[in-house]
């Protein structure tokens, strides 16, 4: 994971890592790395709560640790307290997004919902 980091930095301007919810050593690297860690929450209990568990482990590894929450019944403020964590962003709904990625085309961006949110995430990471 070191040398794939490594490599990645030389190469981009922005690095993003997909980790799974176990901190193994290679998440762990990234982890210790991270400019930022962004956590999906989705907005309802069972979300919340999967978010809670996730977050005690990634605490030991990160510092600047974010939420992006995906809609649902509770309100992001709401886990934005609970949880302790500032939210970067809203995820819009987008129907057919799932079909569209198994499809393997790219996902609409341009002026839709996903990529002003997009967008706007980005910008906030970068500022």
């Amino acid at each position: 994971m070191r040398a794939v980091l490594d490599a990645a930095r030389r190469g981009c301007d922005l690095v993003v890592v997909d980790l799974p919810r176990a901190v193994g050593e290679g998440a762990a690297e990234a982890l210790s790395r991270a400019t930022a860690t962004l956590v999906v929450v989705q907005a309802d209990v069972r979300g919340t709560l999967a978010a809670a568990q996730t977050l005690a482990l990634l605490r030991r590894h990160t510092g600047d640790l974010r939420m992006v929450v995906r809609e649902g019944s509770i309100e992001p403020d709401v886990i934005a307290a609970t949880l302790g964590l500032p939210c970067a962003g809203l995820v819009p709904e987008s129907r057919g997004l799932v079909e569209t990625l198994d499809r393997g085309d790219p996902p609409p961006l341009g002026r839709s919902p996903l990529g002003r949110f997009c967008s706007d995430l980005l910008s906030g990471l970068t500022s």
